[in-house]
């Protein structure tokens, strides 16, 4: 399952330059892929993402953070598909509305420096 975690690493630090270097292009094409979506299929993707995490520990050196991104990802998916309190609207307003464009780049900052741990600690 290596070729999973290298996958991902490479998404989280596209998505990490891309968030530092143009915040608001990225917000603006994040949300329309967000809107073109339904709730449920989000929550599904990541709640898949975060089996196959589950499933792809024993490929990385430190097996902890694999399996700590996985029962995040688990949670968010099974939170975001029982959406109590349209909490998943709530989320969006904020990630795509409220949010200052330097609260972006602190998230551009997050994703890079964790696709690079993944991609460095993958066997």
């Amino acid at each position: 399952m290596a070729w999973f975690l290298f996958l991902m690493s490479i998404i989280y630090i596209a998505f990490g330059c891309s968030a530092i270097l143009a915040p608001r292009e990225t917000k603006e094409n994040m949300r329309l892929l967000t809107e073109k979506g339904d709730r449920r299929i989000w929550a599904a993707v990541a709640g898949i993402a975060g089996v196959l995490f589950l499933f792809s520990y024993s490929a990385s050196s430190h097996p902890w953070i694999i399996v700590l991104v996985g029962i995040l990802a688990l949670i968010k998916g099974g939170v975001f598909f029982v959406n109590p309190g349209g909490i998943y609207e709530k989320t969006l307003q904020w990630y795509y509305g409220d949010q200052s464009e330097e609260t972006y780049r602190i998230h551009g900052i997050a994703a890079l420096i964790l696709g690079t741990v993944i991609f460095c600690w993958t066997i």
